[in-house]
């Protein structure tokens, strides 16, 4: 109640009533975006868990979407899933773990139950907020079972109901059927190995259309895995002696010595958390082979370390290999997007590659709104067996290919290489399209004309053709393309260079200009008022609908080069986006965000809560507990200055951020742990 009295006392003309539901706010008019799921199929009725008041086994499956402008509360958003309105909204939060997508990507993540009204068949997921409904997912309403392994069950005992669950993660794996769906509770680990040292062997294969699932509930956290064990999940069936696939495995935190998890054909990687600090071997942190494979929304992180060889890789895109005829039938259809990659000693971050005379062919890759940051080989690699129809779109890839060199062997330093086509396989495309690519290479390598920002190589290029378009491109020390690059064709590419002089002959159409990105030294890439690349870029057939953070393309009167399309003043929106932790004021044109920190070392972001077009608050634990107010005022008439004023009830650790959008400028204020919230009050912006 002392909250509540001190915070009428500071804002006397808010209601309580606006106060403790958030209130109306135009900031909240943004669109709910849906960009992937856990689960693309389930059943809708048989699940046993009685949480939140739910109907112990009238409705089904709980699944998890990505998005953003979802809300602040569940109460904010009403899901529809197969024709019916959700059971229930189990939970919405920051995506920020097991996997950051927050960081880059700025995404939530919203878990629901399938409701018993669910029609049969395919149907589609959709998010409604404030009348405004998502874009839709597809899902399918189907039978099976769903499955339980919790701290408080028995291998023996247990028959995988929620009231019988099974205690470790082998049991459960060893009597689920296709289709079924079992998760994972939280604190169920298994950290040692099984069986072919790995901590989890998958076995027996789902069925096309009828998959296995392993899910982390909601909001808990299951680890696999460990830095001495060669695999965490291995999909590998030892009966049959032949690879496990159409599994869906989502929401765990991996740690592994090679492996991490391995996607099959029909399988999907879901929201994962993978990292393997003493990682090396001829592989990946996450390992690809087959058809009809989904790589989505995983964080990778701490891939491999100074003993790391060549050939170990983040994600590795794999084929069937062999010398002897005849060739392997062609591996298609892989998709790699929203994943953050980061801060790794290995080679590559994505690497789609094979090699020998009659392997597999590597067709049809979709590798799109990623973030690779920090990478010490190649950020995205098409290599050799690369055929079909490939993109490389709506990238961020910042400080890729920066050395130093491997222990056994050397090799390319580029943000983006292409060495796809095979003279088997003409007609192999490659588009590589709007796209951030930023102080890749590695200018002190033993190979300097294999590095650059992009490198195509050229024993591909009789039997492909690469379009590089509406891309940014900016050197901090290295060529825009590796001098190694073969004779792209002359094409009217609309990118932008900056930072090495003259852009490359081939690109007909090239703006030669600083980017203007919001703050490049805070790793802030979007693109700032004024920026050359804003409606600048070369139109796509087919156009690509949104950016790296899900703002429609275009904005303004063409779309913007690069990974972000410009929001601002003048480009037909706002550059802020309210959700579950951002606030925008006075008119969206000021980005408003908190984090803290508390005594026991906690630390989180901070959910933001609407009140009037200029004012805001922020809590931390409870929605009702309000923890610090801020409001933004317009003194433009007074002395041509935008003010801050915050306050706060608390002693944590409280960092709080405005950012114009406008100009791009910012400012950060903390109150350190253990003091009382210092008033701020700054007139950090200038005005109009």
């Amino acid at each position: 109640m002392r909250t509540v009295l001190l915070l009428r006392a500071l804002l006397p003309c808010v209601s309580l009533a606006a106060l403790l539901s958030g209130g109306p706010s135009a900031a909240q008019a943004t669109d709910p975006v849906l960009y992937f799921s856990d689960l693309a199929s389930g059943p809708a009725t048989g699940n046993g868990d009685p949480s939140g008041g739910a109907a112990a086994g009238q409705d089904g499956v709980v699944v998890t979407v990505w998005g953003r402008g979802l809300g602040s509360v569940p109460a904010d958003v009403v899901v529809t899933c197969g024709g019916a309105t959700a059971a229930r909204v189990v939970r919405l939060a920051n995506a920020d773990a097991p996997a950051d997508l927050w960081a880059w990507h700025r995404m939530q993540k919203l878990s629901f139950q399938v409701s018993h009204l669910a029609a049969a068949g395919a149907g589609t997921i959709t998010a409604t907020r404030g009348g405004r409904t998502s874009n839709p997912l597809p899902f399918t309403v189907r039978d099976g079972r769903v499955l339980f392994v919790r701290t408080s069950g028995d291998d023996a005992t247990g028959d995988g109901s929620y009231a019988k669950p099974w205690r470790t993660i082998p049991a459960a794996v060893a009597a689920m059927l296709p289709g079924d769906v079992t998760y994972v509770g939280d604190g169920v680990d298994q950290t040692t190995a099984s069986a072919y040292d790995a901590a989890v062997a998958l076995g027996a294969s789902g069925e096309p259309g009828r998959p296995k699932a392993l899910v982390v509930s909601p909001g808990g956290r299951s680890r696999v895995g460990a830095a001495g064990v060669g695999r965490a999940f291995f999909a590998y069936d030892g009966e049959l002696d032949r690879p496990s696939s159409h599994w869906v495995l989502s929401g765990f935190t991996v740690t592994t010595r090679e492996v991490g998890l391995q996607g099959f054909d029909g399988s999907r990687l879901v929201g994962n958390f993978v990292t393997a600090p003493e990682g090396d071997g001829l592989d990946g942190a996450i390992g690809v082979w087959g058809s009809d494979v989904e790589v989505l929304g995983n964080e990778l992180t701490s891939i491999g370390g100074a003993q790391s060889g060549k050939l170990y890789h983040a994600i590795y895109l794999n084929g069937t290999r062999r010398d002897d005829p005849p060739r392997a039938p062609a591996e298609r259809n892989r998709e790699v997007a929203w994943n953050h990659i980061h801060d790794n000693r290995c080679n590559r971050g994505i690497n789609a590659y094979s090699e020998q005379a009659n392997s597999a062919f590597l067709a049809d890759h979709r590798i799109h709104d990623n973030a690779v940051v920090n990478q010490h080989g190649d950020g995205i690699l098409l290599g050799s067996y690369v055929t079909g129809r490939n993109e490389i779109v709506n990238n961020l890839v910042v400080r890729a290919g920066l050395g130093p060199e491997w222990p056994d062997d050397v090799s390319s330093h580029a943000g983006i290489r292409v060495a796809a086509g095979h003279e088997e396989a003409p007609g192999t495309t490659v588009l590589v399209a709007h796209n951030t690519v930023v102080g890749c290479g590695y200018p002190d390598g033993p190979i300097p004309d294999e590095s650059g920002q992009l490198y195509v190589q050229p024993e591909g290029l009789p039997y492909s053709s690469v379009t590089i378009r509406n891309n940014v491109v900016v050197s901090t020390g290295t060529p825009y393309a590796a001098p190694a690059t073969g004779d792209l064709p002359p094409h009217a590419g609309g990118n932008l260079f900056s930072g090495a002089g003259t852009a490359p002959s081939w690109d007909t159409s090239a703006i030669v200009a600083d980017p203007r990105f919001v703050d490049a030294a805070g790793n802030d890439f979007r693109l700032a008022e004024g920026s050359p690349a804003v409606d600048a870029a070369v139109l796509l057939s087919p156009p690509l609908s949104r950016d790296l953070l899900g703002v429609p393309r275009p904005q303004g009167s063409a779309p913007d080069i690069g990974a972000y399309e410009y929001a601002g003043s003048g480009g037909g929106g706002s550059a802020c986006t309210a959700d579950a932790t951002t606030l925008c004021l006075n008119g969206s044109r000021f980005r408003v965000t908190a984090t803290y920190r508390d005594y026991a070392g906690h630390a989180g972001s901070a959910q933001a809560v609407p009140l009037t077009s200029d004012t805001g608050y922020f809590w931390f634990f409870a929605r009702e507990n309000v923890e610090s107010v801020v409001k933004v005022l317009d003194f433009c008439s007074v002395n041509g200055r935008w003010a801050v004023y915050a306050t706060g009830l608390t002693d944590v650790e409280v960092s709080l951020t405005v950012t114009d959008t406008t100009s791009g400028a910012g400012k950060s204020w903390t109150n350190p742990l253990g003091t009382p919230f210092q008033l701020i009050r700054d007139a950090p912006f200038s005005c109009p």
